[in-house]
């Protein structure tokens, strides 16, 4: 899990100013936007060979929800 929220981090072009946890609403997040969406679709295909789309991304809360949905 920890490498996931590290990798999401990177997405943001400046490193966001509160501590990001798996209950973190990651769309409350400053700086999310559909860039930041964009890379995270990016970033889950090449680090986890997987594929997701705005769906998936729309349904999910937190940063745990995602990586939920990306491993489970």
């Amino acid at each position: 899990m920890q490498d996931f929220i590290q990798s999401f981090v990177e997405l943001f072009d400046e490193t966001p100013d509160i501590e990001i946890l798996p209950d973190t609403k990651f769309k409350d997040i400053p700086g999310w936007d559909s860039l930041v969406a964009i890379g995270l679709i990016v970033m889950v295909s090449n680090n986890y060979g997987k594929s997701i789309n705005g769906d998936v991304i729309r349904n999910a809360t937190t940063i745990g929800d995602l990586y939920e949905m990306i491993n489970g």
